[in-house]
């Protein structure tokens, strides 16, 4: 019940990538509602994701999917310092290749901690090793997710 109850969220979008879905909506005025839209999504993002110290995307079940788009959305988190993918991780190696990648590209550029649970050690092992290699003085936090251990 609780599974099927949770709640989900997209990750954060991109100011430019949002940018290009709105082009496929419609307006009243899309003209002039389009930059306004765009404009505001910019600021909010800014604010909520540029400035951010702290992200936590827990108990949400993210998938490679999810995460390719975080990846792209952390070269403006100029001010992490910690990132919390939470529990029941679901990044498949292409997520965490993606993940990796950016922070050696240097997306977030202060950030010191990362945090993940995921379903299986093998993953565990994959994910440590990337993110410790991605990025020097990251502190790397990877565990199988407690569910599935007392499962």
């Amino acid at each position: 019940l609780i599974a099927q109850c949770r709640a989900t969220r997209p990750p954060p979008l991109p100011p430019a990538e949002f940018a290009a879905e709105l082009e496929t909506k419609s307006f009243t005025s899309k003209k002039a509602d389009l930059a306004t839209v765009s404009k505001l999504y910019e600021s909010a993002f800014e604010a909520r994701v540029g400035r951010a110290e702290k992200l936590g995307f827990g108990n949400l079940g993210w998938g490679d999917a999810e995460v390719l788009v975080l990846s792209r959305a952390l070269f403006y988190a100029h001010t992490l310092v910690s990132l919390d993918l939470g529990h029941d991780c679901a990044l498949g190696a292409a997520g965490i290749a993606a993940l990796a990648d950016s922070l050696r590209d240097g997306a977030a550029p202060r950030l010191k901690s990362l945090r993940a649970l995921f379903k299986s050690r093998a993953r565990c092992a994959m994910a440590k090793a990337a993110l410790e290699g991605a990025r020097a003085g990251l502190e790397v936090t990877v565990s199988q997710d407690w569910y599935q251990q007392s499962a």
